[in-house]
């Protein structure tokens, strides 16, 4: 049986990639780009510092696109003003 040495210093620094990207759009690009040098321990990195747990039987690549496209749409959505149509004072702005 041959076992596949790590290299711990590259997995680091896509770590580092993955985390110092500026948007979940970056993120899917740097994945799809280390796709081929992604082992269990770095899917096991970047599913931990996302928050999210990949289960028995599923694909960690396939889970952390999954999450990262999710969230994406959410960066590009406008975000909601929870103070529009409202006066300093709490009460509504006639029109």
């Amino acid at each position: 049986m041959v076992v596949e040495k790590r290299d711990e210093k590259k997995d680091l620094e896509n770590l580092l990639l993955f985390l110092d990207a500026d948007s979940n759009e970056r993120r899917m690009e740097l994945l799809r780009d280390m796709q081929d040098e992604l082992d269990d321990y770095l899917i096991a990195s970047i599913a931990a510092s996302m928050e999210i747990t990949i289960e028995d039987g599923r694909d960690g690549y396939d889970v952390i696109m999954q999450e990262l496209e999710m969230k994406s749409m959410y960066e590009k959505m406008p975000r909601l003003r929870m103070n529009e149509g409202r006066r300093k004072d709490g009460g509504p702005i006639k029109r």
